[in-house]
């Protein structure tokens, strides 16, 4: 793959508006009020599984998203760079292969607010038909990204057939979990891994921009591939506090 040019984004050609979110405000509303409990051993290792509803409201349930993006938000630049590049990339990329494409992103959650975000969490994962983890060194340190990952993959195992994960490589990639390594990952990011709005005016987006669309592609595929949605998939989370989590999460420029 040709390297794409040194990003300077203070060089850059072209002059778009400047965007309302500085990255201190974006940096901050990363800080999501999740547990770091630590997990040992494999990603199921503490998890525990929840009950799924078949029914919300008398009506079926069925797929709602096409995609759910999985990332770390405790600390680093990816929480950043999801919101401002990877999520609307990926977003506008995917409705160019399928027309209009439902990406859950965990800022949704803000919409419901009072109710307990992690079962949120859980049944939003459980009416998308595919996981798109954004790995780096964190997102297997994190009880809720191992969850993630976890009730997915146990879909897979259920309902034979593997596919279901499409991870992209943020950062790092040499620490992960020997059953990661294994697996492939669809799309190597590191090169293209700029948090900072900016980035979008600077020479290497385009080649960012250009591997997003490649993946959209992938997903696209695939999404026509995956299985029929069942109230028997299993749902994983970490052990919960005593206290129940409830309330808005953290928004941009908040």
């Amino acid at each position: 793959m040709e390297r794409p040019p040194t990003t300077d984004v203070g060089r850059a050609k072209s002059k778009r508006p400047e965007q309302a979110m500085t990255r201190r405000q974006s940096a901050a509303s990363c800080r999501m009020p999740f547990p770091q409990r630590p997990v040992g051993g494999t990603p199921t290792a503490t998890l525990r599984p929840i009950r799924r509803i078949a029914q919300v409201n008398g009506a079926a349930v069925e797929y709602e998203f096409d995609v759910f993006v999985s990332y770390s938000r405790s600390a680093g630049n990816v929480c950043e760079w999801v919101w401002n590049h990877f999520y609307p990339a990926l977003k506008r990329c995917l409705e160019d292969e399928i027309g209009k494409a439902e990406i859950f992103i965990d800022r949704q959650l803000d919409e419901h607010i009072g109710k307990p975000w992690p079962d949120q969490l859980a049944t939003s994962l459980g009416r998308s038909k595919l996981l798109v983890p954004v790995l780096s060194a964190p997102y297997f340190r994190s009880p809720w990204c191992r969850a993630e990952w976890a009730t997915m993959e146990k879909r897979e195992e259920q309902a034979n057939n593997n596919g279901l994960i499409f991870p992209v490589v943020f950062a790092d990639g040499t620490s992960f979990p020997d059953e990661v390594q294994r697996r492939q990952l669809h799309k190597q990011f590191k090169n293209y891994n700029v948090p900072y709005p900016k980035y979008v005016e600077s020479e290497a987006y385009p080649h960012f921009h250009r591997e997003v669309q490649s993946l959209a592609e992938l997903i696209a595929v695939r999404l026509t591939e995956v299985p029929e949605w069942s109230p028997d998939w299993p749902a994983l989370r970490p052990p919960l506090p005593d206290t129940p989590l409830r309330g808005r999460l953290p928004r941009f420029g908040a």
